[in-house]
């Protein structure tokens, strides 16, 4: 028997063949969440769900960005001295 993260992987990759390639990641990510199968959001299950749904969306998410979230002005910044002070 499949572990509940191969069973949620299956799930999510039958529902990833119903989206449109240009659909936009919010929406991808409204679709996962409804898709969810097993009653209660809770325990092991719900888990090995948010595993799934992750590994799903992190190649639709942009670069820099949280979770699919844009970053804000001051993690931009943030970043950018990051990168200024590792370059010298």
């Amino acid at each position: 028997m499949p572990s509940r993260t191969q069973q949620a992987r299956a799930i999510i990759a039958e529902l990833a063949k119903t989206l449109p390639a240009e659909t936009p990641i919010k929406d991808r990510r409204r679709a996962v969440r409804r898709a969810y199968p097993w009653g209660a959001r809770q325990y092991w299950a719900y888990r090995a769900w948010l595993k799934a749904q992750k590994e799903y969306l992190k190649p639709f998410e942009a670069p820099g960005s949280r979770w699919g979230i844009p970053l804000t002005p001051l993690e931009i910044a943030i970043n950018r001295t990051k990168e200024q002070d590792a370059k010298q």
